[in-house]
Parts: structure tokens; C-alpha cells; sequence
């Protein structure tokens, strides 16, 4: 009997065994079916998804085109930007500041044509200076005279202060009003850095104040030379030669440096 029960045991192990073993190897044989199904699954997902990857990588591409684009019109930009502003140049501007600090810098013309032509001075001048053994008035004019001769005539600096030297003769200083006494320019020019002005007048010779004058303009009023002349009738005419240089400030600007300093 209890030969019967161990034998009775051993078939129901062996046959425990063998259930497990079948249902192990029908486990692990059925897996691949559902990891088949999967991988075919994630491949339709890989597919899809690569899809967007590529347009991701179009986009990366695009962009940089778009970039150089823009480049290329910031180029664009500059060089006519650079083109507009290539006629004003900083370093022309200042050695063309006009005669009054009002007056607009324009780019500067030189005629050379009168370089040699002196500037016509009266007789009666000429005479004086002869006549001045000290030479105290004729001899820095007579210096600046030949300077001035030798010099172009730059625009539109000259014109500006031919300007300015007209109203200094023919206005009352700092006003818009005629001068009570009357006073004909007779000759009047300015070259690049040099201006000359003679006047005649029947009654005096040119005496003023050029605090406005020099003040309101980059010029600066020399030391003049008088003369006087008598006419067949018995007139008297008082003649004044005034050389005007060029300056860099006005005494006004030269003020306003002093202030901030």
C-alpha cells in the first residue's frame, strides 16, 4: 500500500513537472507573438513620428536662408546708408566754418585763378606808407597784402564774409540800421583765410567798435591804415584800409569754451 502512495506521488510530481514545463514553454512561445505585434506597432509610430523629425529638419534648414536674407538686406541698408552720408565728411566741414557761426558749412570750392592777382589798394595808401618811417600800420598790412595775394579764393567761406564785412561798414554795430556817416566801399575781397576792405567817405575816416562784429563772426578785425584826399574841388575824402582775418571761433564761442571749462 504505502508502495502504491510513493509511486502515486512520484506520477503526480512528474506530471506537475511536465504541466509546468508545457505552460512555461506555451508562455515563452506565445511572448514573441505580442512582441511582434509591438515592434510593427512602434514602427507605424516611428514612421509617423519621423515625419515631423523631417520637418523639423526642413525648418532647420529654411532658417538659415531666412537669416542670410536678412543679412543681406541689413547690407543693403548700410551701404546706402553709408552712401548718403559719404558727401558729409567731418574733417571738410571744418576747415570750411563759415564766417558767421550761424551760416550752414557747405563743402568747400577753391579758385585758384586769382592766385597772384594782388588786391587793389589807393594811391593815397600807397603814398602814407611810403611816407611812414616807422612803418608802425604799413608794414603788417604790407605783409598781409602779399600773403593775401598768393591765396585762392575759397567758397563759400569768402562770400560769407564779404557778407559780414558789408554790414560792419554800412550798419550801425549790432543794429539793422544805416550808419549816420556815410561810408562807400571802394574795393572789398576775401581769398581763403584773408579778407581786405578799403572805404572812402567825405566826412571821416572808418572808425567802430567791432565787439559785435567779432563777436557774432569768426573773423577778426586787423589794425587799419588811413589816407587822405583831396579833389579838384577842394573835397576831402578820408580813405581806410581794414584787413579782417579768419578765425577759428567767434569771441562768442570762445566765451562759451571758457565757461565750460
Amino acid at each position: 500500500m504505502r508502495g502504491k502512495i510513493v509511486t502515486l506521488a512520484v506520477a503526480l510530481a512528474v506530471a506537475g513537472a511536465l504541466a509546468w514545463r508545457m505552460s512555461a514553454t506555451t508562455g515563452h512561445e506565445a511572448a514573441p507573438s505580442r512582441i511582434e505585434t509591438v515592434p510593427a506597432a512602434s514602427r507605424a509610430q516611428v514612421q509617423t513620428s519621423d515625419r515631423p523629425a523631417e520637418r523639423s529638419t526642413n525648418q532647420r534648414d529654411t532658417k538659415p536662408a531666412l537669416m542670410s536674407g536678412v543679412k543681406a538686406d541689413d547690407r543693403t541698408q548700410h551701404v546706402a546708408t553709408t552712401q548718403a552720408k559719404e558727401p558729409i565728411d567731418t574733417g571738410a566741414n571744418e576747415q570750411t566754418k563759415p564766417a558767421a557761426a550761424g551760416i550752414a558749412s557747405y563743402p568747400a570750392s577753391v579758385d585758384e585763378s586769382v592766385v597772384g592777382q594782388p588786391f587793389p589798394v589807393s594811391q593815397s595808401i600807397l603814398a602814407v606808407c611810403e611816407q611812414d618811417s616807422r612803418g608802425t600800420f604799413c608794414e603788417p598790412n604790407k605783409a598781409l597784402l602779399a600773403k593775401m595775394a598768393e591765396e585762392p579764393r575759397e567758397e563759400p567761406w569768402a562770400s560769407a564774409a564779404e557778407r559780414a564785412i558789408r554790414a560792419l561798414v554800412e550798419l550801425e554795430p549790432g543794429t539793422d540800421r544805416p550808419r549816420a556817416v556815410t561810408f562807400t566801399i571802394r574795393n572789398l575781397e576775401c581769398r581763403k583765410t584773408l579778407c581786405f576792405v578799403e572805404t572812402a567817405s567825405h566826412m571821416a575816416a572808418f572808425h567802430t567798435q567791432f565787439f559785435h562784429f567779432e563777436r557774432d563772426n569768426r573773423l577778426q578785425a586787423g589794425y587799419a591804415s588811413f589816407s587822405r584826399e583831396i579833389k579838384a574841388d577842394g573835397t576831402e575824402v578820408r580813405v581806410t584800409l581794414l584787413p579782417v582775418l579768419r578765425a577759428p571761433f567767434s569771441t562768442r564761442e570762445l566765451s562759451e569754451q571758457r565757461r565750460r571749462r
